[in-house]
């Protein structure tokens, strides 16, 4: 089922549609599908995008994040171009930084769901880094 979303955008000065495609058997009573995000403040496939070569990114109006030095800035078509090769580099990093996000899908997921099923009550610190492991070994 595709169903057709919306909401305001300030920072696209409008209103932006999306697409939601709903699995086969979804149902609004079961409650809600849970999504996890993870973002890297230094990850360049997120911040990647055509629109860097002409138009400064809203971001840099932020505060920086944690792995951000705060001597970067915009220049038109040059920082297109920097993100741009900073892509295939953006998984030889170390875990926290950049697009490497092996190890944190288990505390975010974690974070979302919660250890609410079957055995909900043996889940542990140890447990977690068990898993953590078999995810992505160090």
């Amino acid at each position: 089922m595709l169903e057709a979303r919306g909401f305001a955008s300030p920072a696209l000065g409008g209103d932006l549609v999306y697409s939601v495609y709903l699995p086969p058997g979804y149902a609004r009573e079961r409650g809600p599908y849970r999504v996890l995000y993870l973002l890297h403040p230094s990850d360049p496939v997120v911040k990647w995008s055509t629109d860097l070569v002409l138009q400064r990114p809203d971001r840099l109006e932020e505060p920086r994040g944690r792995d951000v030095v705060d001597a970067v800035h915009w220049i038109p078509f040059v920082t297109f171009w920097q993100v741009t090769f900073d892509l295939p580099f953006a998984l030889d990093v170390p875990a926290g930084h950049g697009h490497s996000y092996s190890r944190e899908y288990v505390d975010g997921w974690l974070a979302v769901l919660g250890p609410d099923g079957a055995g909900a009550g043996e889940w542990d610190a140890a447990r977690t880094e068990q898993l953590r492991d078999v995810i992505a070994p160090m």
